[in-house]
Formats: C-alpha cells, sequence, structure tokens
C-alpha cells in the first residue's frame, strides 16, 4: 500500500525533526570606519542583506565597525580575529607594490575604470600582493582633493612648506616634490590634526569630509588636481574561505567581486558629490586648480612613477602595464 500523502509529509517532519535545524554560517566583517561612513551605510550593510536573502539566512554576515589601528587590518584577518576585513593598502604600502600601481597619477581615465582594471588584473598580476588571503574585492574612490585651513591653494607653488595630510608613502613622495611636507595619518585623525596645528592640509576624497566632520575646520578645498585615487581591498581568511561549503562560497562569490566594487566606487562618488555641497554650505570657498598647474604637478610625479616601477622590479615584479597607463601621460601612455 501506497503511503498517504499526509503520511509522507509528517514523515518528512518528523526527519528534519530528528536531524535539526539547517546549519547556518555567520561571518565576520571588520573595519575601522564610523557607522556613518559611506562604506558602512552603502556596501556592507547591504552586502549583509544581500547574503541573507540569497542564502534564505544560511549565509550571514555581521559588521564590527569602528576598529582601532587600520594598518593592522590585514594581520587581522591573517591571525583569524575576524574572517574578512576592509583595508587600504596605502596604511601598509610596503605589502601591496602591485595595486597602488593604480593609484599613480593618470594611470586611469575614471574611478570606475580603475575599479574594472583591478578586477581584470586581480588573477594575473595583483593576487601575490594578497598571501593566505582570499581577495573578494577591490575597488577606489574619488578623486582627491585639498583641504585647507589657512591658505588657499589656487598653483602648485602654493603647496610649498604646507603641512599635509595623506594616507601613504606614495601620495606623500608625490606632494614633496610639489614642496609639501607630507604628514600620514589614518584618516580618523585629520580632524584632530587640524585642531593641534599638525597639519595645514589634507589630500583626501571629499567623501571623507561629512564622515570625519571637516566642513567646519577647513576654510578652503581645491579640486582639479591630478587624479589621486584611494584604493581598497576587502579579503577573507583563506582558511575560513576554504572552510565553507560550495554553496556559501556561490552566495559569496556572486555578492562580491567587480560587482561590489563598482557599487563601493559608485558610493564614494555620491558621497564625495555631498562633501562638496557640505563644504559649500558651511561656506568653504571651493576654488579649481588650474588646467596648467594640474599639467605641471603631472609632470613633477614622472620621477615617483619610475621609482615605484623600478621598486617592483628589483621585487621580482612585472612593470604591470595591463593596470592601466604606466608611462608619463604627456608622453602618450599605453594600455594593454
Amino acid at each position: 500500500m501506497k503511503p498517504s500523502p499526509s503520511h509522507s509529509f509528517v514523515s518528512c517532519l518528523l526527519l528534519l525533526l530528528f536531524l535539526g535545524p539547517l546549519s547556518a554560517e555567520e561571518l565576520v566583517l571588520g573595519h575601522f570606519m564610523g557607522t556613518n561612513h559611506p562604506m558602512h551605510r552603502e556596501v556592507f550593510l547591504p552586502l549583509a542583506d544581500t547574503l541573507a536573502r540569497s542564502s534564505h539566512g544560511q549565509l550571514t554576515l555581521r559588521i564590527v565597525p569602528d576598529l582601532n589601528n587600520p594598518a593592522g587590518q590585514y594581520d587581522r584577518v591573517l591571525l583569524g580575529q575576524v574572517d574578512i576585513v576592509f583595508g587600504l593598502p596605502g596604511y601598509t604600502a610596503d605589502r601591496f607594490p602591485r595595486t597602488q600601481l593604480i593609484e599613480l597619477p593618470a594611470v586611469a581615465d575614471s574611478p570606475q575604470e580603475a575599479t574594472l582594471s583591478l578586477a581584470r588584473n586581480l588573477d594575473r598580476i595583483l593576487k601575490a600582493d594578497y598571501p593566505d588571503t582570499k581577495v573578494l574585492s577591490l575597488w577606489v574612490n574619488e578623486a582627491a582633493v585639498l583641504l585647507s585651513r589657512g591658505r588657499v591653494v589656487r598653483t602648485i607653488d602654493e603647496l610649498a612648506g604646507l603641512r599635509v595630510w595623506v594616507a601613504d608613502v606614495q601620495t606623500g613622495r608625490i606632494l614633496s616634490l610639489a614642496g609639501a611636507v607630507p604628514v600620514i595619518l589614518s584618516a580618523e585623525k585629520i580632524r584632530a590634526a587640524f585642531e593641534s596645528q599638525e597639519i595645514d592640509a589634507a589630500l583626501i576624497g571629499s567623501s571623507g569630509v561629512v564622515p570625519f566632520n571637516l566642513a567646519s575646520i577647513a576654510t578652503s578645498c581645491t579640486v582639479g588636481f591630478p587624479r589621486l585615487l584611494t584604493s581598497f581591498y576587502l579579503v577573507m581568511n583563506q582558511r575560513r574561505w576554504d572552510g565553507l561549503g560550495e554553496p556559501a562560497r556561490g552566495w559569496l562569490s556572486d555578492a562580491t567581486g567587480l560587482v561590489l566594487g563598482t557599487l563601493a566606487t559608485e558610493a564614494y562618488e555620491r558621497s564625495g558629490q555631498q562633501g562638496i555641497e557640505a563644504l559649500k554650505a558651511a561656506g568653504v570657498e571651493v576654488v579649481n586648480l588650474l588646467p596648467s598647474e594640474s599639467v605641471r604637478m603631472n609632470e613633477r610625479t614622472d620621477a615617483v612613477r619610475e621609482e615605484v616601477l623600478k621598486g617592483l622590479a628589483q621585487r621580482g615584479g612585472r612593470r604591470a602595464g595591463g593596470l592601466g597607463r604606466v608611462s608619463s601621460p604627456h608622453g602618450g601612455g599605453q594600455r594593454s
């Protein structure tokens, strides 16, 4: 005699009770930004929602913001203190020499092109920068502006002697060639550095204006510098990745990669516009660097470009032309 449909249904329920509920995986993502930062609000929270929806609750993401020591992010994930971290290659630049090529002026025509280039070159060139981790996504922000207090900068010559906050040594070297004095600190210390007069200016994406409350302390903003981008990574502990089941790896892969990188860059660009609007609303003077001045600064960065490429070659790297234009922008750069 065939079992009745109701009997089969009861049998399934009993089997589920015997087996217990399906186990869910929780991943922990740690970052050092506040909860008002666009990466937290517009990238990481939506990522958590996407994973929960696509997995029907079987893969969840817990986000831990406001971690101290941003330069320690990569070590955090290597040690397994968190499963996934968001970080800046520039904070520990020696670890990421290939990735930082994208931050050189004139390598990419736009932030979105730079993010696409990072994705395309991850397996071919950039993977060597990320040992013992699974790279989930790479992206860049909007081009940097110069926020200053007490001096309006309209020409490259007016950078001379200014103590300027930068995120990394490479950008600091570029500014030093223009006569500025670079001061390298993590981004959350910018306002305090302005208040203590440790810095006179900051070269930062305007997306940082609102999260770091800079509109009330800057007196001018110069836009139109050569396109100086900052790169970011989202990486996962390799053992944790390997330990995920195939469905979970699929859900995570579908939600990250170039899809997430593109969304993150768009979020930075939107927040950058909001930052400029906040500066104007606060009465901060916004001035344009003349195109001829931008060309002058580009000319001074040729030496940095060659230093970076030479250093990478000495470490056994390649000249990484696939990341975009790596020759002088005024000498007709090449793409591959």
